[in-house]
């Protein structure tokens, strides 16, 4: 049931006596009816008092709509309702299609640029619903691809610097066996010089076999293709057994080799990995150290042991000192070329070490000399 607006009617029973009390200036204005109860009206009466004398009395009433008015009035307000409804509906399905559709393409845009090579771009992502998370994986591939696009360019460049220093490296001993071999086939060397020429295309060969050999087992080393078998070294005296196999060719250069350290120190590693490593690394200090001293070391610090190859020769820069464990780089190519030697061993003695879980640190002063520290812990990975 609805009622409607309610009335209010007051009937005056004595006018002389509402005139006494109120005075005829300021007589109120008083909506007077004579209007019966009607079947569909709710009224209530009261009776008015003013002085303790009853002046009249006001009845307050309000209509009763039947039940056709009721439904038509529920009709125009589910009406109105659904018009309200639905103009907002529209609204919010218009801001909501604009947002997705300006996300969706950038979204496009973005792929259309990735797709062409461009993976700097980066979308902006809004809210955690469907299109952010999507947002945020292109991003996430875009910066997939851009790493991998890098490391593409990396090797490739590695693989032209590969072929150009092979190729530079490999055309000496071959110019020189080229040239021997002319000169042995038209039998222009004396009879002393055929033996010499011999030997050095013996060297020469070699040195290709050498150069070969290195390459395959950098690439292996990086690949981790290798397999170490480690076990308990005695430490000083692997490092003694290097030393009196080079004393001889750091004679030549009258240079001296000390060998250093606690002699009962055991290691943990390959042992023809790690000779590989303490080798390259002495057989470098003799090639830069003339008339000087070489201090080849072994101790302890915490749980690792710690190789350390010293020498008084001719040093490097900091420059040097940063790219010295690249492949091919040579902190002095004319020594390195008279020789005979690749650039790749230091490359290859970092990779070892790494695959030792271990470090390897270079301090060198140009004109002073240079120390190489090994560190290789006893707790390591297993391969």
């Amino acid at each position: 049931m609805i009622t409607k607006p309610t009335n209010v009617f007051m009937v005056v029973l004595d006018q002389k006596r509402l005139a006494k009390h109120f005075g005829k200036k300021h007589f109120p204005v008083i909506h007077v009816s004579n209007e019966r109860n009607q079947a569909n009206d709710l009224s209530v009466y009261r009776g008015w008092m003013y002085g303790g004398e009853k002046l009249g009395v006001v009845r307050v009433s309000r209509q009763i709509v039947g039940r056709s008015a009721q439904s038509t009035m529920l009709l125009e307000e589910m009406v109105a309702a659904m018009v309200i409804g639905g103009t907002l509906a529209m609204s919010l399905a218009a801001v909501i299609s604009w947002r997705w559709s300006h996300v969706i393409t950038d979204m496009q845009q973005a792929t259309e640029q990735m797709a062409e090579g461009n993976y700097e771009l980066k979308l902006k992502r809004i809210g955690k619903d469907e299109l952010g998370h999507l947002a945020s994986d292109i991003n996430n591939l875009s910066l997939a691809l851009g790493a991998q696009s890098d490391e593409i360019i990396e090797q490739e460049e590695r693989r032209k610097q590969f072929m150009a220093n092979a190729s530079h490296e490999m055309r000496t001993p071959l110019t020189t066996m080229s040239g021997l071999l002319e000169g042995l086939s038209y039998d222009v060397f004396p009879e002393e010089e055929k033996s010499r020429a011999y030997e050095l295309m013996q060297k020469e060969t070699q040195r290709l076999i050498r150069l070969v050999e290195e390459n395959l087992d950098y690439e292996k080393l990086r690949a981790n293709k290798i397999v170490l078998r480690k076990q308990k070294i005695d430490a000083y005296k692997m490092i003694s057994d290097l030393s009196n196999q080079l004393s001889n060719k750091a004679a030549q250069e009258e240079t001296t080799i000390d060998v250093l350290g606690d002699q009962q120190i055991m290691v943990l590693g390959d042992q023809d990995r790690l000779t590989q490593v303490l080798f390259n690394l002495i057989n470098n200090a003799i090639q830069f150290t003339q008339k000087g001293q070489i201090k080849v070391s072994v101790g302890r610090q915490g749980n690792a042991t710690i190789f350390t190859v010293s020498d008084t020769g001719i040093g490097m820069t900091a420059e040097q000192v940063d790219n010295v464990f690249e492949r091919y780089y040579k902190a002095d190519p004319s020594r390195m070329s008279t020789k005979g030697e690749s650039g790749i061993g230091m490359a290859i003695v970092k990779q070892i070490v790494t695959l030792h879980d271990g470090d390897i640190t270079i301090d060198s002063t140009p004109k002073v000399g240079t120390t190489i520290t090994v560190t290789i812990p006893d707790q390591q990975t297993v391969n």
